[in-house]
């Protein structure tokens, strides 16, 4: 069974459970009736002790262009000044309508 993606605006949060402040997406054509859906390859911004984020595992057979999209079961680490990781990234809220595996 497949997971929900992520397709909602500041869904991400970093390990504080901040929200992201912004998302930089390669992703502008497909989405759900909730937002455009997040790919590995999106960098999220987050205000605070994490600077930026980077996404390592997405879906394994879903992609969007070829690139792997996201759901709850991604993984990902937040990156403050130094290329040292100050813990996971998350999903807060997903698109429970749409899933992928």
């Amino acid at each position: 069974m497949g997971n929900p993606v992520d397709a909602i605006e500041n869904a991400v949060a970093d390990s504080s459970s901040s929200p992201a402040s912004s998302v930089v997406s390669a992703n502008q054509t497909v989405s759900t009736a909730l937002g455009t859906i997040g790919l590995v390859t999106d960098v999220p911004t987050f205000s605070g002790v994490s600077v930026t984020g980077a996404w390592v595992m997405g879906t394994l057979r879903c992609k969007i262009n070829g690139l792997p999209m996201l759901t709850t079961a991604s993984a990902g680490a937040g990156v403050s000044g130094a290329p040292s990781p100050t813990g996971p990234l998350k999903l807060n809220q997903s698109d429970s309508g749409v899933k992928a595996l």
